[in-house]
């Protein structure tokens, strides 16, 4: 290595470091008042875990409030059980969990783009008033995210493996299975999950399809990953198979398919769900600031833009390797539209869940299964498409200035909010405490 390349290796380590710190303290800091008070259905959570702690049980299912995964209410309700039902720990946990999907978003980022790319999304992620929000509640969705990037960070360091090095015994057997027990995990997180097969096909078609020499492997990696994560989400297919209401859940109720008037009402809840990147976000006091977009409009440009670029794009590549089939695959050429495809159906296919109900539009927590998706495509885009050192710095300064804000609006604007207060029934829960 180089003098100059570890002096490179050195200010990414350090500027890693710097942001991971800054994204546990925020995340981490005065828990038991940001939120305010306690909403019913965090109350919920923590009552029905610790009802089963109590018991000695492990539900995996709670049919009670719509039905809900048991992972998340397990393991609060031991927390609770242990150190006893105090606030901070309802607190603590989607922190701990918040915080500990900032390396696998970072991990992906490596892999699927550049150095300044990777930095990029992590810097947006860890101060994105989105996840920061969702890691200080009760709400078993943060779950999903967390489970769901370490499964992907498993996979992609698999297929970066086997494709890059498929003559070296790289070890991507090994990540495949670990992907595999990661995805199965995530089933007994939140029902937006469901939807993730249909990221898998995208992503196992993509590298079918244009890495014609590895397929053997590519399809034993499918294999591995189909057998751990069975392992892991068969006490939850077991209860599915034998009460299939509990795999549905409430998504029949809300879903725009039941609407007279499908199509207006799809393209509304698409169209608002699209604007909720650029303009108009979640006016739910709980899921947002409602002033607040989900990005910075200037971030949703790009993510929007490059959304549909990529699809034109990804479509030109694959009619390229039709005409010329047997022409050999360069990997550092076609993994980057790999990547590409990927992240554009992972965000894609996890908006599904928000934009294919037609209730409370557009909606951050329906969402969120596309969180990290949303900020891996936008440093993916910028490390692609802007190459001058120019425009980073200017890009670098209006990363620092959305992270100031994101966490100026969520402590100072929104935590002083009496709409704030009142979103978490601050009066109900000062009232239990006192009892």
């Amino acid at each position: 290595m180089t003098t100059e390349n570890k002096k490179k290796y050195l200010t990414e380590v350090l500027l890693v470091i710097a942001i991971l710190a800054g994204g546990f303290f925020i995340r981490f800091v005065d828990l038991t008042g940001f939120p305010p008070g306690l909403y019913p259905d965090e109350a919920m959570n923590l009552s029905d875990g610790l009802k089963a702690a109590e018991a000695g049980t492990w539900p995996m299912f709670f049919e009670n409030n719509n039905g809900r995964e048991g992972l998340y209410m397990d393991i609060i309700g031991y927390l609770l059980h242990w150190f006893g039902p105090q606030l901070w720990i309802v607190r603590f946990l989607p922190a701990l969990i918040g915080a500990l999907t900032l390396p696998a978003v970072y991990w992906l980022g490596r892999r699927l783009t550049n150095r300044f790319g990777a930095l990029i999304a992590l810097a947006l992620m860890t101060f994105s008033y989105w996840h920061l929000n969702f890691s200080r509640i009760g709400f078993r969705a943060i779950l999903m995210v967390g489970i769901l990037s370490w499964a992907f960070a498993f996979l992609i360091e698999g297929f970066w493996r086997l494709l890059k090095k498929p003559k070296n015994n790289s070890g991507w057997q090994l990540f495949f299975i670990l992907g595999g027990l990661f995805l199965g995990l995530s089933l007994h997180t939140y029902i937006a999950v469901r939807i993730v097969p249909a990221v898998l096909l995208v992503l196992w078609f993509l590298a079918f399809f244009f890495f014609t020499s590895q397929r053997k492997n590519i399809a034993f990696g499918l294999l591995i990953t189909g057998i751990f994560a069975f392992l892991t989400a068969s006490p939850l297919l077991y209860d599915f198979y034998h009460h299939p209401d509990h795999f549905t859940g409430r998504a029949s109720n809300v879903s725009v398919l039941k609407s007279p008037h499908v199509l207006t009402d799809l393209s509304k809840s698409l169209g608002l769900t699209f604007l909720s990147f650029l303009f108009y976000g979640d006016q739910n006091w709980r899921h947002n600031y409602p002033y607040l977009p989900l990005l910075m409009p200037f971030w949703g440009i790009f993510l929007l833009a490059g959304f549909g670029w990529g699809i034109l794009i990804l479509l030109g590549k694959i009619w390229q390797k039709i005409r010329h089939w047997k022409t050999p695959t360069n990997f550092e050429k076609i993994w980057p539209i790999l990547a590409w495809g990927f992240l554009i159906a992972w965000w894609f296919c996890l908006l599904a869940p928000s934009f294919l109900t037609n209730e409370g539009l557009p909606h951050a927590l329906r969402s969120i299964g596309a969180l990290p998706a949303t900020f891996l495509l936008v440093g993916f885009l910028l490390d692609r498409w802007f190459k001058s050192p120019k425009i980073r710095k200017i890009i670098v300064v209006l990363v620092i200035f959305n992270s100031l804000f994101n966490v100026y609006a969520y402590f100072f604007l929104w935590g002083r909010s009496p709409d704030a207060f009142g979103a978490f029934e601050y009066r109900l829960s000062a009232i239990g405490a006192y009892l």
